[in-house]
């Protein structure tokens, strides 16, 4: 799932509004973190995801801050 619907979520370092949990490494759960307004973007923090689960990419040197 991740690998399929993550490229539809973009990276935001400080104003992320949503996050992925897991019971079992192997389903795993995109939730909203705060109310996501009718048409933004949905955002995650890179870097918060890779400490969790290491085989998702942290974030690059030449992403955009937000």
């Amino acid at each position: 799932y991740i690998v399929n619907e993550g490229k539809y979520i973009n990276h935001c370092t400080e104003k992320y509004n949503s996050d992925i949990l897991t019971n079992d490494n192997i389903y795993f759960k995109l939730i909203a973190i705060k109310d996501i307004p009718k048409n933004k973007e949905i955002v995650c923090n890179y870097d918060i995801i890779n400490n969790k689960f290491p085989f998702i990419d942290n974030s690059k040197e030449y992403y955009k801050k937000c």
